[in-house]
């Protein structure tokens, strides 16, 4: 899903900005907050977009910052590294917006995403790879018991 090369969040530290890795760090806090809430609140939500966005002005945070999220709670976060990214675009005929640092989208467009394909994988089981939301699954049960990925 990525290259080895590509893992890093953060540049080498004499090209590091002060506070690049308490905004990652804070960034991966609050979307485990976020992602392990029984019900979704909007302070959450909100404390989660604030971050994920600080995170993108980061120098080495692009589309990996999804990824990571992916990485940490897959059955929560979409991962729009390129691949996933060209299938969205080909298959559920999604754009995904780039007007955000490093020309990625950003919280609220990331959130919007992985609701479309939400959406998309229960209307379509098994087409769209998928982030998995509270509640919802490819095939219309639980998202922890029933995931399926065609």
């Amino acid at each position: 899903i990525v290259n080895n090369q590509g893992t890093w969040f953060f540049d080498y530290a004499d090209k590091r900005a002060p506070g690049d890795i308490d905004k990652l760090w804070e960034a991966f806090a609050r979307a485990i907050v976020y992602a392990d809430a029984q019900e979704e609140r909007e302070e959450d939500r909100t404390a989660f977009c604030e971050a994920y966005d600080a995170a993108l002005g980061v120098s080495g945070v692009k589309w990996n910052l999804s990824i990571g999220l992916y990485w940490a709670r897959p059955w929560f976060y979409l991962s729009l590294d390129s691949r996933t990214r060209r299938y969205i675009a080909e298959v559920a005929q999604i754009q995904i917006d780039t007007h955000a640092p490093q020309n990625c989208c950003g919280a609220d467009d990331y959130i919007q995403h992985w609701t479309v394909s939400s959406a998309c994988a229960t209307a379509s089981p098994g087409r769209i790879p998928v982030k998995w939301r509270r509640g919802l699954s490819a095939t219309g049960g639980s998202a922890k018991s029933s995931a399926t990925m065609g």
